[in-house]
């Protein structure tokens, strides 16, 4: 297991944020290798997406 606060969340990821408790990423996040050592052929990955932010759409209609 490996938390949103592992500093070796690196590649492709934003820094944690301590306040929300979670770490944006930007699309094309890579999980450590290290993570896989001592695995042998197929494995499971299960993420848990635990919460996510919803935003406002403010577009300006600029044809009226």
């Amino acid at each position: 297991m490996i938390e949103a606060d592992d500093g070796r969340l690196a590649e492709g990821f934003h820094t944690f944020e301590p306040e929300g408790g979670f770490r944006w990423t930007n699309g094309e996040a890579v999980l450590p290798g290290e993570l896989f050592a001592g695995f042998t052929g197929p494995l499971e990955l299960l993420l848990v997406v635990s919460c996510t932010a919803q935003y406002v759409d403010v577009a300006v209609d600029r044809a009226a």
